[in-house]
């Protein structure tokens, strides 16, 4: 499989509230609300220095009321945070907004009913089987818009507890994206799952769950595994619908009982290797004319699982995802591709090197195509002449894709490069 570093942006036909609307929804009221700021450039010549701005997160959570808002500026913070209060922490955006665990710990442990977590890059949480990028063991909370990547352990675990919302998010190269540990009555929607090990498991009786209108990409096992003989324990009663399935070696496995369409004439799931036909419509797909659902059922391999009324076309707008790859040898080799299953719309991309020996390297290129359609790539080389350690960075984005960004550190020894 070709390496690539991508973030996506999610435009799916579902519309929440506001982290305001959410807490009001809960009946929590705003106007005690205080709010803090954080950001690591802040030092004691900030105004408001170790009051209400910090240079860390966890300071800020120690200092704001319940009920209020951290706000988070763009940057990296090495840390593990700890939310045991009522609260909204806001990053500024998901791709520079950067919570990393180092591997170690959990990056956030939400402790505290009725909280947010949204707009963070979260990463590197766990190791091994310890710790994750968020770990839940609270009721009411919503996670959203934020992106999960290279999580050791699983990204996202909700542990005995039940009633979140995890909405909008990116899981990308986690080893399991989402793990459910004795989770209940979870809503999970509008999510996308790329290059996990695994996007969802179910374990230890997480029951009476939602999972829809998700994307499930290129995961290298499961996109979703339901199976008791790993969990030792029954994961039933789960709802699963309206999610798009793409080259996942197993799709979704399920040994419990569960339901994998919402009926008709709403549907089930879209599961690209399915080969049945669509000429007849109605609850036993037996009167003329297609519906968009196909006439047979899906049927999960070597087990009883099944989805009555599977897709014929993915659901939704799926989303423009572009991808970087740099290669060494001779010269230096980048490309960049539409991943997504819509064109990329008004591409713009550019290619910098720059060191050597006495820093003589310095080379920038910038380019653009209007439309890169789905499954297609672009090309590019440069061919530095000389010797020493050289930097490279690309990046593309475009009107209906965020930006993607690839650094990669190399040696060059005449026109050869070595990454």
């Amino acid at each position: 499989m070709v390496s690539f570093c991508v973030i996506t942006f999610l435009c799916l036909p579902v519309s929440y509230g506001t982290a305001s609307s959410f807490f009001q929804n809960n009946m929590i009221s705003e106007k005690d609300y205080a709010t803090v700021y954080v950001d690591d450039d802040f030092n004691e010549s900030t105004p408001g220095w170790q009051i209400d701005h910090f240079d860390r997160i966890q300071d800020g959570v120690i200092a704001v009321s319940a009920k209020g808002t951290v706000q988070v500026y763009a940057g990296t913070y090495l840390e593990n945070v700890m939310l045991d209060k009522p609260l909204s922490l806001l990053g500024e955006s998901n791709t520079t907004t950067i919570i990393d665990a180092n591997s170690a710990g959990s990056a956030v442990y939400v402790s505290m009913d009725h909280s947010i977590v949204s707009g963070f890059l979260i990463r590197h949480g766990g190791s091994c089987s310890v710790g994750t990028g968020i770990k839940i063991h609270a009721e009411n909370t919503l996670i959203t818009n934020n992106t999960f990547l290279f999580c050791n352990n699983t990204a996202l675990l909700i542990a005995e507890c039940g009633y979140n919302t995890i909405f909008g998010n990116t899981f990308l190269r986690n080893r399991d994206a989402i793990t459910l540990s004795y989770g209940t009555n979870n809503t999970i929607t509008n999510n996308l799952f790329i290059e996990n090990e695994a996007g969802m498991q179910f374990r230890f009786f997480s029951n009476g769950n939602l999972v829809s209108e998700n994307c499930f990409r290129n995961n290298l096992r499961y996109g979703i595994n339901i199976n008791t003989s790993e969990s030792q324990s029954w994961c039933n009663d789960s709802r699963f619908y309206h999610n798009n399935f793409f080259e996942n070696p197993v799709h979704a496995r399920d040994t419990c009982t569960n339901f994998w369409d919402d009926g008709y004439p709403s549907g089930g799931n879209y599961w690209d290797e399915y080969t049945g036909v669509d000429a007849f419509s109605g609850t036993n797909q037996d009167q003329p004319g297609a519906d968009g659902i196909g006439d047979t059922p899906y049927d999960f391999p070597c087990e009883h699982a099944v989805d009555r009324y599977p897709l014929m076309f993915p659901y939704g707008t799926i989303p423009t995802v572009l991808s970087l790859n740099i290669t060494g040898g001779i010269g230096v080799h980048y490309r960049i591709t539409n991943i997504g299953e819509v064109d990329a719309e008004n591409v713009l991309f550019s290619f910098s090197m720059e060191g050597g020996l006495l820093a003589r390297i310095n080379i920038t290129r910038t380019n653009s195509v209007s439309i890169l359609t789905p499954d297609t790539e672009m090309i590019g080389s440069g061919l530095p002449i000389g010797f020493g350690r050289i930097l490279i960075q690309v990046t593309a984005q475009a009107t209906n894709a965020q930006k993607v960004t690839k650094t990669a550190e190399g040696f060059l020894f005449l026109f050869f490069v070595s990454l």
